[in-house]
């Protein structure tokens, strides 16, 4: 029993840890399957508990309820006997009737009392557990409330039904105000496009008051920027983790969508159910062979020749018997195996060789699939068409992109959308320098006037 509730907590915490990476890659029937089948067991064992501990009560019952009565009756019995005849018979008849009348009514007390005792205990305990749940409840319900109500466009600015010495116009308010009180438009599509997004942390804070850029098919995205400027919001407002506040996004069905982050999520199953992941063996129609082939596109496939590994082996996935690397490549191998028509790809490969990261990047395309990606190693850069750079203030720029001087300067030749308005149509080059940070500068036609876009 303690072994079973130990492995109910540690698929709790699992799906606490990872819990993005589920909901990215639709893993939640799988690990709701999972917790129903420690919850049985747990169910199940806890039935048999309580029938033993059901038999216990019965004979405490009787002990407490007839048991101090027999034992009265015996010692009055006794004691009435050894007095022989020093009273009539029918005195004795009369003591012993009233002294176990008495017996009988303390027996039934101390009963009373001591069951009482016993479901206060029972009461109080599930009382605080029942006020716990309420109070929960209701602090959740606050704090969504509370974000709900936060201003998702413009950053430090209270709204106001009337705000005093507000600084913006009169048309932004009345956009604040709609954009408050509710959300954004959520279509499906054939592909991806945010249209006037603000990206905004749940807390209130904006990172971007405006995001717009889209994503075809064939056209591999790169998001670059520094840390907390907005690459994960992206995606988890991508994901629809996050509530979309504003703005018009278009994606296709989750289907066509898959999630591969920089620590993925290890299933606690066989090597067959790692694959496929989030599905089930029953639901898929797939043979071994097939599996193998995704397994040898991801470089993986000499992992059968280990020491008792097999499709059916049920090992420490997540512990120490792959290395990061041959977790990213696994990760690789359930992208190949689903074949969606757009991977979000999250510094997926930062622990494999460039070779192998190589191949990786050649099978999505040879699969069709068309990859967003935040990489801050350069290797990964050649392998994308376009540009999404955010430079770290809430301003971005979204472009085609060309690389120039052996990767050294990436080129927007020109650029589609930007928060700057005035660098539409412009050609933006960003140097990078030996140590990976990049220095941007913005030029227009022949790139004789720069404008800094963040040093």
């Amino acid at each position: 029993m303690v072994e079973t509730e130990s492995e109910y907590g540690v698929a709790h915490q699992q799906i606490l840890s990872n819990s993005e990476e589920i909901s990215m890659t639709r893993g939640h029937a799988l690990s709701l399957a999972d917790l129903s089948r420690y919850s049985t067991a747990i169910r199940e064992r806890t039935w048999s508990d309580e029938y033993t501990l059901s038999k216990y009560t019965l004979v405490e019952t009787a002990y407490t309820k007839y048991g101090t009565w027999i034992v009265s009756y015996l010692i009055i019995g006794f004691a009435l006997h050894a007095e022989g005849g020093v009273v009539s018979t029918e005195d004795r008849t009369g003591r012993f009737a009233e002294t176990a009348y008495v017996c009988e009514v303390l027996a039934r007390a101390i009963g009373r009392l001591y069951w009482n005792i016993k479901h206060l205990g029972f009461v109080d305990g599930f009382a605080q557990r029942l006020y716990q749940l309420v109070e929960g409840l209701e602090l959740a319900e606050y704090q969504t409330e509370v974000q709900r109500s936060q201003t998702p466009l413009l950053q430090n600015h209270v709204l106001d039904p009337a705000p005093a010495g507000c600084v913006h116009s009169e048309a932004e308010c009345q956009e604040c105000e709609r954009s408050a009180t509710g959300f954004g438009t959520i279509e499906r599509g054939s592909h991806i496009e945010f249209i006037d997004v603000p990206l905004m942390l749940p807390n209130g804070e904006v990172l971007c008051p405006s995001l717009s850029f889209y994503v075809k098919p064939g056209m591999n995205l790169l998001i670059m920027g520094p840390n907390g400027c907005g690459k994960s919001s992206t995606f988890r407002l991508l994901g629809e983790l996050w509530p979309l506040r504003a703005g018009r996004l278009v994606k296709p069905e989750q289907d066509q969508m898959y999630y591969v982050p920089q620590r993925p999520y290890m299933y606690d199953g066989t090597l067959f159910e790692q694959v496929i992941y989030p599905l089930k063996r029953k639901d898929v129609h797939v043979g071994e062979a097939e599996l193998f082939g995704y397994l040898e596109m991801a470089g993986l496939g000499y992992i059968l020749s280990r020491p008792k590994v097999s499709w059916d082996a049920r090992l420490s996935w997540s512990g120490d018997f792959l290395s990061m690397g041959e977790k990213q490549r696994l990760a690789m191998a359930r992208l190949f195996f689903h074949r969606p028509r757009f991977a979000i790809l999250d510094e997926c490969s930062s622990s494999v060789d460039l070779d192998v990261e190589e191949q990786l990047y050649n099978q999505c395309r040879e699969l069709g699939i068309t990859v967003i990606t935040i990489a801050h190693r350069r290797s990964v850069w050649k392998y994308h068409s376009h540009l999404l750079h955010f430079d770290g203030n809430g301003g971005y720029a979204f472009s085609a992109l060309r690389f120039e001087d052996g990767g050294a300067t990436l080129v927007l030749p020109r650029v589609i959308s930007a928060s700057d308005t005035a660098l539409v149509g412009t050609e933006v080059v960003i140097h990078v320098r030996n140590d990976g940070k990049e220095s941007e500068k913005a030029a227009e036609d022949d790139a004789s006037n720069f404008v800094l876009l963040h040093a």
